[in-house]
């Protein structure tokens, strides 16, 4: 399994972990060269989707950041706040391309 930072190291990312029988998908699944495709559909749109996406949504993004600290700081406390530069931006970076990869699993 390749590391979304470099697809030719195996991964080591915050979250890595080893793929289970649950990760295995069955014959009637959409099929990986399915959803690549419609990955690639919804980056070829650039940034103002997810510009609209978030201006239109704001109220409710803002309610769910509440909520995410609150209960992210019973499993982690402060330790986003001790985090470098680097780390920050790459959270980051994985939080919007998870909202891509969401996006493109919308119907078409």
């Amino acid at each position: 399994m390749g590391c979304w930072r470099d697809p030719n190291l195996p991964c080591r990312c915050e979250h890595w972990r080893s793929p289970t029988d649950a990760d295995r998908v069955s014959a009637d699944t959409i099929p990986l060269a399915e959803q690549q495709h419609r990955l690639e559909a919804v980056l070829a749109e650039g940034p103002t989707p997810l510009w609209r996406w978030a201006a239109d949504n704001w109220p409710l993004i803002c309610r769910a950041a509440r909520v995410r600290l609150l209960q992210g700081y019973r499993s982690y406390g402060d330790t986003m706040y001790r985090w470098d530069a680097e780390t920050r931006r790459q959270n980051m970076l994985e939080e919007l391309a998870d909202w891509l990869a969401y996006r493109s699993s919308e119907p078409r």
